[in-house]
């Protein structure tokens, strides 16, 4: 029987719930899955005597189907045999792993990258293709591919990034720390830091708009969380926020959008109290591909 070397360090790791699957002597066979881009949902219109179609904008992003294919080891992690044991006893004690980890109603899937950062996915396992065994291998080697269905269909850092505009009524400012992005971003805090007027922060390239009509004294803050849907006084001194009080528009179905651009995206921010204001937007790079 042919010796195989268990490929036991990778420059790029995957974790499934926090689990690191190469502690269970299973491997990414291929990581091309992860690199699977979203479709646009919807379609063109379609007008009656006019060759092709009508285009339509801003087509919106459909859930996130990705395969991944699974190598798994008849050994421990390491590769050793435990006293006792066969290989073929140890494929099956990993295949279980493998199973219990992929159990729960949702994953999350975690990409070390090689530059060091990481972006995680969550969605459903939809099916886990048939163990297949390599017997010419020793330890014994089995493959695996589990499909996965992310509702949410993009790919986002594992932690956030404060950018922080301070400028006159309708100035602009480009958000570095949001360079990075390829998918839209649409789950964020934005702060409004009193004193500012009645503020209105927007994205110029697409009209997407959120605004607060009133006054925010100095003191006070009002932060805006666009996942949870929730106002805040935040950190500042209290006092009773109003949602009849807010404004958005040009995202049907979310609060506010930023679309990814280069060299990054540009916002602008207006009031009506003269001098400067600040407005800070926290949120997770967020990505197509994983």
């Amino acid at each position: 029987m042919s010796e195989t070397a268990w490929p036991l360090a990778l420059p790029q790791r995957l974790r499934v719930n926090g689990v690191d699957l190469s502690e269970y002597a299973t491997i990414a066979e291929s990581l091309a899955g992860l690199m699977t881009i979203p479709k646009r949902r919807g379609d063109n219109l379609h007008v009656p005597g006019r060759h092709g179609t009508l285009h339509t904008a801003r087509k919106l992003y459909d859930e996130n189907d990705i395969v991944i294919p699974f190598l798994i080891a008849g050994s421990m992690a390491d590769g050793s045999m435990p006293i006792g044991s066969t290989d073929r006893e140890e494929l099956y004690h990993r295949a279980d792993e493998l199973c219990r980890v992929f159990a729960a109603d949702q994953v999350t899937l975690e990409h070390a990258l090689p530059d060091h950062t990481s972006r995680q996915l969550t969605g459903e396992v939809l099916d886990v293709v048939s163990f297949t065994r390599n017997l010419g291998a020793y330890p014994i080697i089995a493959s695996v591919k589990v499909a996965i269905r992310a509702a949410y269909p993009f790919w986002v850092d594992s932690h956030s990034v404060t950018a922080s505009l301070t400028v006159t009524s309708g100035g602009q400012a480009l958000l570095a720390e949001f360079a990075p992005s390829t998918a839209p971003i649409d789950k964020m805090v934005v702060t409004f830091v009193g004193p500012i007027s009645n503020p209105t922060i927007a994205v110029p390239s697409t009209g997407v708009y959120l605004a607060y009509d009133r006054v925010i004294p100095a003191g006070q803050k009002l932060v805006i969380d666009t996942s949870a849907w929730t106002l805040s006084p935040g950190d500042g001194a209290p006092w009773t926020v109003n949602y009849g009080l807010l404004r958005h528009g040009g995202a049907s179905g979310r609060w506010f959008e930023i679309p990814p651009a280069s060299p990054a995206p540009t916002v602008a921010l207006t009031h009506t109290g003269g001098g400067t204001a600040t407005a800070t937007i926290t949120a997770a790079n967020t990505y197509l591909i994983g």
